[in-house]
């Protein structure tokens, strides 16, 4: 099955030398026009707190801290081929050991057994690994489809439903419980970044609704 490419937003983060020419991949929102497997059983990736996976609405066991990290890279990226370099920074920053393909092909193919007869698909691309399914069942790409949409609309009732729908899609810091790694803290500083922005839309909403609301009182 081919995947149509999305559109990619880019933006650098800081760090070591060896990091600073390296960019993070936004991943796109879920009418990124993604081809999409044959439905099957509901699975939810969650992102935005500790990294889970619900299938048919119980959690399933994704093993170890560098299990997670690599789903969660895989939904970060989701749609776009990660490559096994990039898998690399995530699980060992710069320092992975001898046997890091190896140990990366394994997480994979436990993941796949995993994601078998849900809605994701988990495939070889070069020059890595890509997921693809439905967008609107990870977390994260719900949160940024909701602030956009809460951003679009003139109607600050409507925008701060939205806005508090997508807040409510987190359950603590994002990214938890995955290794300690530079990747790691750049994404989780781009989506704290986002979440920040999104609780100051809510906030500046809510006043102007206040303030209409006391000057509709005060014109009785």
């Amino acid at each position: 099955m081919s995947v149509k490419p999305c559109p990619t937003r880019q933006r650098t983060y800081s760090g070591s030398p060896a990091h600073r020419s390296r960019q993070l991949r936004t991943p796109s929102p879920p009418d990124c026009g993604n081809a999409r497997p044959a439905s099957g059983q509901r699975a939810d990736v969650r992102l935005l707190g500790p990294v889970e996976l619900i299938v048919g609405g119980t959690q399933a066991e994704v093993a170890g801290a560098k299990r997670r990290a690599v789903l969660a890279l895989l939904s970060l990226e989701f749609g776009h081929s990660v490559s096994v370099e990039r898998f690399f920074e995530m699980l060992w920053s710069d320092e992975p050991p001898t046997q890091a393909k190896a140990a990366l092909q394994g997480h994979v193919a436990a993941l796949r057994k995993v994601l078998a007869g849900t809605s994701f698909r988990l495939v070889t691309r070069a020059p890595g690994y890509l997921l693809t399914g439905d967008a609107d069942q990870v977390d994260l790409l719900r949160f940024e489809a909701l602030t956009a949409r809460a951003l679009a609309t003139g109607d600050d009732a409507e925008s701060a439903v939205l806005l508090q729908e997508a807040l409510d899609q987190w359950t603590g810091t994002a990214l938890a419980d995955l290794p300690e790694t530079e990747l790691r803290r750049a994404f989780v500083e781009r989506l704290d970044e986002s979440r920040n922005q999104a609780v100051s839309a809510w906030a500046e909403r809510q006043l102007r609704l206040v303030l209409q609301s006391q000057l509709l009182v005060g014109q009785l």
